[in-house]
């Protein structure tokens, strides 16, 4: 990803997808890191997914926003279901990931660093890894990647 001293240069790239997919690719050859390539894609659609604001944030009783992670962690812990058990963790994972790789600069200036965000995050993946393999499903090893490979 572009870092903040770079000097402004022009990325050619025919859709959000095409934008991400290079991005990641960088940042993965940068940090010297082997990644599968489901991982890949799979970070690819969650950054372009997200990149929409209407699937970023939520509807609250406020309106549009993006409830505390740790929330949506705790409620996706003790949720009845399965079911909601990943969608929640998958979301505390997806929007972490989202938020530490995008803004990952501007955590300087804030109260929460970007260190909680990929220490919730990882928990999260990591936590749905192993509810994925406990059901035999394959899908696990993407979020064994990704919690293991947060940072």
């Amino acid at each position: 990803m572009q870092r903040p001293n770079d000097s402004a240069t022009v990325v050619n790239c025919t859709s959000v997808k095409d934008y991400f997919r290079q991005q990641v690719s960088e940042a993965i050859d940068e940090e010297n890191l082997s990644v599968a390539e489901e991982t890949r894609a799979y970070l690819v659609n969650l950054l372009s997914f997200y990149s929409r604001t209407d699937h970023f944030f939520e509807y609250t009783p406020d309106g549009m926003g993006l409830r505390p992670l740790a929330l949506v962690y705790g409620e996706a812990l003790n949720a009845p279901t399965a079911m909601e058990r990943a969608a929640g963790l998958r979301r505390v994972g997806d929007v972490a990931m989202f938020l530490s790789g995008v803004f990952r600069h501007g955590f300087r200036r804030r109260s929460v660093g970007v260190d909680y965000y990929i220490a919730i995050g990882g928990t999260a993946y990591g936590h749905l890894s192993s509810d994925c393999a406990n059901k035999g499903y394959e899908v696990g090893s993407v979020f064994e990647e990704l919690g293991t490979k947060f940072a």
